[in-house]
């Protein structure tokens, strides 16, 4: 059984670090499209990055849940094991931090702009966002690379 765990965190930390990176590239790429309005562009935002969140917390949560009946494995090891559970929970925390400290203000400043004006504060909190976004990215992205990195690599490559 700790096969499955181990193969279905694989498929998850994977299934999130190419479905965030795929959201993140479409996404920007409608939002900066000049040919739409700044109030369409709004909507779709506000639309889309609930999602984006709800899908990693739900993706890396499960992740993180199953990991956590995996004692011991040969084939990933004890200490990797337990370096990618921690990876993943500070994954999870920066971005339980970003929705709620950095997303979710910015929200609202789009919304209380009535698709105006944005405050001057703005732009920092989307760099902080953007920031903060790639750390937990790549703190899953790290983790991937433990849970899926084979512990012996074979002699032949064919």
């Amino acid at each position: 059984m700790k096969n499955h765990y181990i193969a279905f965190c694989r498929f998850l930390i994977s299934a999130w670090i190419g479905g965030a990176i795929l959201f993140v590239i479409s996404l920007v790429k409608v939002i900066t499209n000049e040919k739409l309005s700044s109030d369409i562009r709004d909507v779709i935002a506000l639309i889309n990055f609930p999602i984006f969140y709800i899908y990693g917390f739900v993706l890396v949560t499960v992740c993180f849940m199953m990991s956590t009946r995996v004692v011991k494995h040969y084939e990933v090891g004890k200490i990797r094991l337990k370096c990618f559970q921690i990876l993943l929970f500070c994954s999870l925390l920066v971005m339980a931090l970003d929705y709620f400290l950095v997303y979710t203000p910015m929200r609202q400043m789009i919304i209380d702009s009535k698709w105006g004006a944005r405050p001057d504060n703005f732009q920092l909190y989307h760099k902080i966002s953007m920031y903060v976004s790639a750390a937990h990215l790549n703190l899953s992205f790290i983790a991937a690379i433990l849970i899926c990195w084979p512990r012996k690599l074979p002699e032949k490559w064919y």
